[in-house]
C-alpha cells in the first residue's frame, strides 16, 4: 500500500520519491522548472493521488529543495536536468581541474569547461553552468577557500578583481578594450561582453581613443 507502480516501476508514495522518479522521467534533457512542476501535478492527478496534499508541491519551496538535491543539475533560466551525483566517482575530475591552482583568482567555470573537453564529455557535463552547479555540490576541500558565486563565477582564495584585471592589462597594453576582453575571457573564462560591461570602469582614466 505504500508503493505505486508507474510504467512498470514501483515508486514509494512519498513526495521525495515521486519527485525523483518524475525528474528522472521528464528531465533527461534541460527542462524548465515550471514545466516540470506542471508535468508532476498532471501525473499525480492521472494516478489518482491528487487528493493527498502531502504529495503536492509548493512551487518556490520545492524549487529550493531541488536546488540542494543530489540528482539534479541546474542551468540558466531555472532549467534543470536529471543527473545522479552519487553514481559517479569525481576523484579524477577534481584532481584534474585542480581548483587550488587558481589561488587568489576569480574565474568562470567556462574556463575549466573549455580546458578539459574530454573530461567534460566523460562525466556528461554539458556546459559551464552545469559544471558550476556540480562543483558547488561536490566540493569538500575545506582547506582551500572556494566561493561559488553567481553561476558560473568561482572565487578561489582572496580575490581583488581590479588587481587581476590590471595584472593582465599590463601584459598587453596598449590594447583595445575589445581585444583585451578577449584575452581576459581566454585567461579566466569570464565572457568578453561581461568584462567590457562590468570589469573596466576603474580603468577609464587610462582609456583614450579606444585604447588602454
Amino acid at each position: 500500500k505504500k508503493y505505486i507502480t508507474i510504467d512498470g516501476v514501483r515508486v514509494k508514495k512519498t513526495r521525495p520519491d515521486l519527485v525523483k522518479h518524475f525528474v528522472k522521467v521528464f528531465c533527461k534533457s534541460l527542462t524548465k522548472y515550471d514545466d516540470f512542476f506542471e508535468q508532476y501535478h498532471a501525473q499525480i492527478d492521472a494516478l489518482g493521488l491528487s487528493d493527498d496534499p502531502s504529495l503536492l508541491l509548493d512551487s518556490r519551496t520545492y524549487e529550493n529543495i531541488l536546488h540542494a538535491s543530489d540528482y539534479v543539475l541546474w542551468n540558466q533560466w531555472r532549467q534543470l536536468r536529471y543527473y545522479n551525483i552519487p553514481e559517479h566517482d569525481f576523484d579524477e575530475l577534481l584532481s584534474t581541474i585542480s581548483l587550488e591552482e587558481y589561488d587568489n583568482l576569480e574565474i568562470s567555470s567556462l574556463k575549466i569547461f573549455r580546458d578539459y573537453p574530454e573530461l567534460m564529455q566523460q562525466y556528461d557535463i554539458r556546459d559551464e553552468y552545469e559544471l558550476h552547479n556540480l562543483l558547488k555540490k561536490i566540493w569538500t576541500n575545506g582547506n582551500v577557500g572556494v566561493n561559488f558565486k553567481r553561476n558560473p563565477t568561482i572565487e578561489i582564495g582572496t580575490v581583488d578583481r581590479n588587481d587581476q584585471v590590471l595584472s593582465l592589462l599590463l601584459q598587453y597594453a596598449p590594447i583595445s578594450g575589445e581585444d583585451f576582453a578577449e584575452h581576459y575571457e581566454k585567461a579566466y573564462g569570464i565572457k568578453a561582453s561581461t568584462v567590457l560591461a562590468n570589469y573596466m570602469e576603474a580603468f577609464n582614466p587610462y582609456y583614450f581613443n579606444g585604447i588602454y
